[in-house]
Parts: C-alpha cells; structure tokens; sequence
C-alpha cells in the first residue's frame, strides 16, 4: 500500500494511557497524509454469565450519564486532533470491540487502524485477550498497534 493513499484512519479509544498513545500516534500519522480521523470508543454492555437458571444478568446502568460521560471524553480526544489540525469525528459503537472495528473500518472504507496495546501478558492476556490482536486477525486494511510505554521510543536490544 502507497502510504499516500491513506485518507481516513481510525483510531480506536478506550479512554486508558494506551490508547491515548495510540491517539497521539494517529493524530500525526493524519497529519502527515492530510487524512480524516475517527475517534472511536466501543461500548460494552456489562453482561455477566451466572449459572442456570439466572443465565445472563445485565447490570443496571444510566445509559445516558454512561453516553455523556464517553462523548465528553471523546470531545476532549477530538480537540487535540483539531488543535493539531486535523479533520475528526467521533463515533461510539455497541458491542464487542473487535467485531465493531472491523465492521466500522470496513464500512467507512478505512485505509488504517491504529490501537494502542496495554502488554498485558501471561494469564491476564489469556483472560482478557487482546483486541488490538483480534483486530489484526480480522481486519482488511492495515493496523498500527502503538505498544503501551513508549512513548514513541524504539524498543531496547
């Protein structure tokens, strides 16, 4: 791919430092190919499994503080993309990461993905599992995935 056909990048935020680092990544990366930005923040409805015969409990949530709270945070993402002048809009999705990115990437004919990593490993990783890992097995353009601390720095060897 001719890095100057990107023009639409979306940047994948769960509002944690590593997906700030992934949105500072994605800021720059629009910058230098005068590409559009999406700020995207998948919501998870908080479903719990019990056993039989409660099944599936769905805790209570004030769905409308809980939007407000993420547009909030999503506005605040999106001046800094502004502010380094760059073209952003917000989009917040339901459902399970991984499936919304793909899907919205797919949908908006996106050139790049960019997501942070939090490098979790071990049995955390094996619990919790890796969207950005998810995403890179599913997705059908490139993925960028900024590795947690940093901050721009190449690895040691």
């Amino acid at each position: 791919m001719d890095p100057r056909e990107i023009k639409r990048i979306l940047v994948a935020t769960d509002f944690s430092e590593s997906s700030q680092e992934a949105v500072t990544t994605a800021i720059a990366f629009a910058r230098a190919f005068s590409a559009q930005l999406q700020l995207v923040h998948v919501m998870v409805e908080p479903i719990y499994p019990l056993p039989a015969p409660l099944e599936v409990v769905t805790l209570p949530v004030d769905v409308e503080r809980l939007y407000a709270a993420v547009d909030a945070q999503l506005t605040r993402e999106a001046a800094r993309a502004t502010t380094a002048g760059v073209t952003c809009e917000k989009v917040v999705l339901n459902g399970r990461p991984h499936v919304e990115l793909v899907t919205h990437a797919d949908k908006t004919r996106t050139n790049l993905i960019v997501l942070g990593s939090h490098g979790r490993s071990g049995i955390s990783h094996a619990i919790l599992g890796s969207v950005a890992e998810r995403v890179v097995h599913r997705a059908h353009c490139p993925v960028l995935v900024v590795p947690f601390g940093r901050g721009g720095k190449p690895a040691k060897t």
